[in-house]
């Protein structure tokens, strides 16, 4: 039988292996598993590699731009932004990147991005949200390019998870339950 938990409890558990997993890594294979994120919900792995100077300038420029900073260029300031979505997270998180990519926190720059080119998914970052009025511009050295590697796209990843990785969190999701549906089979 599977221990009860709440999804809290086990969204907690597996940012924790997540994080434990990439700690072991190096900056391509971090690169790599940012390049594949499920972006849908703020992760402690991303903020991981925003707070570590050993990620690389290329993969913070990327998580930069796939935070959408454009779209946050709306809003005046964090209060602004508080009063029109819930997702003030997105501000913060793009204003931080900003403030540390800026000020030098990121020595090591071996991979590139180009926010001004086309990605492998079709997008042109730079181009994103240009339809949404700006209160402010993005600092320029935001669009520029970073040379240096062209990391390919990783095989094998699933929403930005290596096999081994996901290899160990469903292990641990063979350990917890977190709606009570196990409990009902086994009567």
């Amino acid at each position: 039988m599977k221990k009860q938990i709440t999804e809290e409890q086990l969204d907690a558990m597996i940012s924790e292996r997540v994080v434990a997993f990439a700690e072991k890594g190096n900056p391509r294979l971090w690169h790599q598993m940012a390049m594949e994120w499920n972006w849908d919900s703020d992760s402690p792995f991303l903020h991981w590699l925003i707070d570590n100077p050993a990620t690389d300038k290329g993969t913070v420029l990327m998580i930069y731009w796939r935070f959408g900073p454009r779209y946050w260029c709306q809003y005046t300031n964090k209060e602004d932004a508080l009063g029109h979505t819930s997702l003030v997270k997105g501000y913060e998180t793009v204003n931080y990147i900003e403030a540390k990519y800026l000020s030098g926190f990121y020595p090591n720059a071996c991979f590139a991005f180009d926010p001004n080119v086309e990605d492998e998914s079709g997008t042109i970052w730079a181009k994103e949200y240009l339809d949404i009025p700006a209160v402010r511009e993005l600092p320029a050295e935001m669009y520029r390019k970073i040379e240096g590697e062209q990391v390919e796209e990783p095989m094998g990843f699933e929403e930005g998870m290596p096999p081994e990785l996901t290899a160990q969190l469903d292990e641990l999701l063979e350990l917890y339950d977190t709606d009570g549906d196990d409990e009902e089979a086994d009567d």
